[in-house]
């Protein structure tokens, strides 16, 4: 019997350390995790999701987020959504961070709150998240959530309509006509107006028309 017990706490480490090497990593956790949610297997995703999450990976604090945020495998729960939106975007998970500025924005299980949703939009867009570059393009024109400026504003619109945004590109032209931020430049406006309008923006497509039809009668 002693024999035994001495010979069981001898391999006691070992033992631990291989059920150690079993036990799957939260990388491994979310990727099967995504396999159930592709399977619609909600129930299994989330266990993945939460062990993984609960050991700190962002993507899966995010993901379980969204699950929380329109209730899909578990009771929508808008307050659950933004506590995992909030950890995974204090660790630089863009999407993250858009989504919690948005909760922020609307008031979706948060108090509704213009100066969080411009911080939070800013970390996004600042990692080159194109809807919050063009939304704090939005925010400084309007003075909401940050002090208006016209200038700065310009500048978001500028990285989003570079990366094909069409309605900061529209905005930009607009900024451009309208001396907003920048001085008046016809050619910028022009140029633009004419890449929102080519991605069927409606405004810009109006207002494309219209300079078409201004300049063809001036050649007249």
């Amino acid at each position: 019997m002693r024999k035994s017990l001495f010979v069981y706490l001898l391999l006691l480490p070992f033992l631990l350390f291989l059920g150690q090497g079993c036990k799957p990593s939260p990388e491994e956790l979310e990727s099967k995790g995504e396999r159930f949610l592709k399977e619609k297997n909600y129930t299994e995703a989330i266990k993945c999701f939460r062990e993984a999450a609960e050991q700190g990976l962002a993507i899966s604090q995010y993901n379980l987020g969204v699950l929380y945020q329109y209730g899909e495998g578990v009771e929508k729960d808008e307050t659950r959504a933004v506590d995992w939106y909030r950890k995974a975007a204090e660790q630089g998970h863009i999407k993250a961070q858009h989504n919690l500025a948005t909760c922020y924005l609307h008031g979706m299980g948060v108090p509704q709150n213009d100066e969080e949703a411009a911080k939070w939009f800013r970390e996004a867009a600042e990692q080159g998240e194109v809807e919050a570059q063009y939304t704090l393009g939005v925010f400084y024109s309007k003075g909401q959530g940050v002090p208006k400026d016209d200038a700065e504003a310009v500048k978001w619109y500028r990285k989003a309509a570079e990366q094909g945004h069409a309605k900061a590109q529209y905005n930009l032209a607009i900024c451009y006509g309208k001396a907003l931020g920048v001085p008046e430049n016809y050619a910028e406006f022009k140029k633009w107006l004419r890449r929102a309008a080519e991605q069927g923006h409606e405004l810009a497509q109006r207002d494309w028309e219209k300079v078409l039809k201004v300049e063809a009668e001036e050649e007249k």
